[in-house]
């Protein structure tokens, strides 16, 4: 705490004077006598690694003035002080953790750059302020240059016998990156924030290990080739490989968001749940096991139709999807459908509602099946799937034909989502819709009803496609415990 209270004192008196919205847009670096002060954080920052335990860190080689990016592997919150203590580095670092007095302060004395992960401008204003840094590097004066980059590339904390595919963020701009291997060598407790996943445990658990030692190797700088600029996942890729080859770590296949997906279902751990998950890449313990049936974010994006679904949705998703799973066995049967979604069983529309998530005819929706039926309910998504499950609603029989009678019921039923049409109106669509369907083929049934065939529907769908959006926004509405309609 002392320690802590040093940092921040120092850090006021290295900022004090400047206006904090304007600096943060940081349009030049500190000037050298105003960074003076902060020399002496990074002998704070070792003196708290001594007193939490590390007492032997060895260091293998040294921080190069070349690199624009220092590019560690990440386990848990302490690497955040190994690398400021060795390299005085700027970082990025979540907007919100600004607004705290303490670490706001401290943040904005470093120079840290803040970023907004779900907001798209945010992200846009940290690849500048990313750029301009690596590239006052490149300055022969000191005193123009900005910090180096501390950026952990996996955007999260992993176990280090894996390494979690890379983002791209440091390797965009194409400058010269080091790669840093942090490998804590341990008996009996794992720092790794993401294996010992409550706070107070950890906490206790750390204090009771009486020692850690820690091994820091910063390794060559990597200079891009030109095909590495021209394309950073390659680049990235390629530091990754070069990382996991020192660390002697596997290359996992997971991304930051699946390890957050992973997390959430640690999260819903007090239903003890045993569901199969990311296990089938031995990324996780074999005691810690997440229903997701196998899905892993790209494979969710792609389901969405290539949308970039938003991570804290998808989560949300599996949240609802463990609360409904009543049993605990990874499944959700028809009774705990209907009765999460509030709907009669005894009722047509909810056999056919479930048969639709039930892709496999098995009596059971998994996570991946929920995942593809919401797709098909976005308003974003626009393919015969979509086209089907809006034939499907409108047939309330099942015979394979969408009748007249079926059409209007249902259109009539839900015209509140034809915002500002009144009835008259309503009725003349449906008498236009009616018109069309037989103009296109829709043949009269015995009882002199018009029954339309999924052909003849999907024609009507590519002149208007307010029919399907009619029924598919109903739907959607009344799946309460799924994510509102608008979050998909």
């Amino acid at each position: 705490i002392l320690m802590i209270l040093v940092a921040l004192f120092l850090c006021q008196l290295s900022i004090i004077g400047l206006d904090s919205k304007k600096f943060l847009k940081y349009e030049n670096p500190l000037p050298p006598w105003r960074r003076l002060f902060l020399y002496p954080i990074s002998w704070c920052c070792r003196i708290i690694l001594f007193t939490i335990g590390f007492h032997n860190i060895k260091i293998v080689g040294e921080p190069s003035a070349d690199a624009c990016y220092f590019t560690p592997n990440h386990s848990t919150f302490i690497d955040a002080l190994v690398m400021f203590w060795l390299t005085r580095s700027s970082a990025v670092a979540k907007a919100e953790s600004f607004k705290a007095p303490v670490i706001g302060s401290i943040f904005r004395a470093l120079q840290i750059i803040p970023v907004q992960r779900e907001s798209k401008e945010s992200k846009g204003m940290t690849k500048t302020l990313m750029n301009r840094f690596a590239n006052s590097r490149a300055n022969k004066n000191p005193a123009k240059r900005f910090p180096r980059i501390l950026i952990f590339p996996e955007g999260t904390t992993s176990k280090q016998q894996y390494l979690l595919m890379f983002q791209r963020g440091a390797f965009l701009s194409g400058h010269p990156v080091q790669a840093v291997a942090l490998k804590y060598n341990y008996t009996h407790f794992n720092p790794a924030w993401i294996v010992n996943r409550k706070n107070d445990y950890f906490l206790l658990r750390h204090l009771t290990q009486f020692s850690f030692d820690l091994t820091v190797t910063f390794l060559p700088v990597h200079y891009p080739s030109q095909e590495e600029k021209s394309d950073s996942s390659l680049f990235a890729e390629n530091v990754r490989s070069e990382l996991a080859q020192v660390l002697g770590a596997k290359m996992s296949g997971h991304w930051y968001e699946d390890a957050k997906l992973y997390r959430t279902g640690l999260d819903m751990k007090e239903k003890k749940h045993t569901l199969g998950v990311l296990e089938s890449k031995n990324w996780c313990d074999e005691k810690v096991r997440v229903h997701l049936s196998g899905l892993e974010m790209k494979q969710i994006k792609d389901i969405f139709g290539g949308r970039d679904s938003h991570l804290s949705e998808v989560r949300t998703l599996l949240r609802k999807f463990i609360q409904a799973d009543s049993d605990e066995n990874g499944f959700i049967d028809f009774e705990e459908f209907c009765k999460c979604a509030k709907l009669d069983p005894k009722s047509d529309q909810a056999r056919r509602l479930f048969d639709f998530y039930d892709r496999d005819g098995s009596g059971t929706i998994d996570f991946k099946e929920l995942a593809l039926g919401m797709a098909l309910c976005s308003s974003q998504v626009t393919n015969r799937d979509k086209l089907r499950f809006a034939f499907k609603l409108y047939d309330s029989n099942g015979d394979g034909f969408v009748s007249e009678s079926e059409l209007k019921a249902l259109f009539r039923k839900e015209s509140n989502f034809l915002i500002g049409k009144n009835d008259s109106e309503v009725q003349d669509r449906l008498s236009a819709m009616l018109k069309l369907a037989k103009e296109k083929g829709a043949q009269a049934g015995e009882n002199g009803e018009l029954l339309i065939p999924f052909e003849t529907f999907e024609e009507l769908i590519k002149i208007d496609a307010e029919v399907a959006d009619v029924a598919i926004k109903a739907k959607r509405d009344g799946l309460r415990w799924t994510l509102s309609s608008n979050d998909m």
